[in-house]
């Protein structure tokens, strides 16, 4: 089907939805390419435009995959995020896909390994070189002349306080390869630094930070910072009413990661009933 966007105007204080695309291409418990497909067409059909990915997510098949979805989707608005990196045993992982694949289908083992494996914490790289490097990189898998967010990846406090890698992404905007620039944080450290630069325009955050620092939120606000929340379901498996209600107002944008079109719709019709 040929795939188009027709979003209506937003109320001011509804949220956007973002599909997050973390998941996509992954080896263990990811979404394929038909799934990807199912989930970018139910979006286009709700009139949600915003996705969400990064270049270390599925070895860059996320990239890879959205890219190509998207290719039909020309008013889609892309998030990705640099400054993680894959040592050189996860980057041969890429290579061995598709003979691995249908290994892990049979044994349980290897899966577990596999999951163990992704779990673990990946080195970061906050040079001009990496950052360089990944956002062409990144742009060559979108498919992209230019992406709408360029975020660093979890920095944490001192990373955002140095300022060295957000002046890499000013240079990149400057360049023309990305329209804001900002930072994806996991703490409230993190929060607290983003909103002290000034050169930073997106800041995404999980949920429970943003529930436990409102007066970091009215700062954000203060500075037209654009607020994207993310592990909304975060204490509320299964309740997806209970996790919409709990967004702290502020939020410009929702991401949910689902892989399911079906909830992706629910997500939709609760955020669209919800003020945040």
């Amino acid at each position: 089907m040929r795939l188009s966007c027709h979003s209506g105007t937003l109320p001011e204080a509804m949220a956007v939805l973002s599909l997050g695309c973390s998941r996509w291409g992954s080896l263990v418990g990811g979404v394929d390419p038909a799934r990807a497909r199912a989930l970018v067409e139910r979006a286009a059909m709700l009139g949600v435009c915003h996705f969400d990915t990064a270049d270390i997510y599925g070895q860059g098949d996320s990239e890879r995959m959205l890219g190509k979805l998207l290719a039909g989707l020309p008013a889609a608005h892309v998030t990705t995020k640099a400054g993680q990196r894959f040592p050189l045993k996860k980057r041969a992982i890429l290579a061995a896909k598709p003979i691995l694949r249908p290994l892990l289908k049979r044994r349980a083992g290897l899966a577990d390994a596999a999951a163990r494996n992704r779990a673990g914490v990946l080195p970061q790289d906050w040079s001009e070189q990496h950052l360089r490097k990944a956002i062409t990189g990144s742009l060559k898998r979108l498919r992209r002349e230019r992406v709408d967010d360029f975020l660093l990846h979890s920095p944490d406090s001192a990373v955002l306080l140095r300022g060295d890698a957000m002046t890499v992404l000013c240079a990149l905007k400057q360049e023309g390869k990305a329209a804001r620039i900002g930072a994806s944080v996991d703490d409230r450290e993190a929060f607290s630094a983003a909103i002290a630069d000034p050169r930073i325009e997106v800041v995404q955050l999980p949920c429970l930070v943003m529930q436990a620092a409102p007066e970091l939120v009215e700062e954000a606000r203060a500075r037209d910072l654009v607020l994207a929340v993310r592990e909304i379901f975060s204490g509320h498996a299964g309740d997806a009413g209970a996790a919409i209600a709990a967004i702290p107002p502020g939020a410009d944008m929702v991401l949910t990661g689902t892989g399911s079109p079906d909830h992706l719709a629910e997500t939709h019709k609760l955020l669209d009933g919800a003020s945040c």
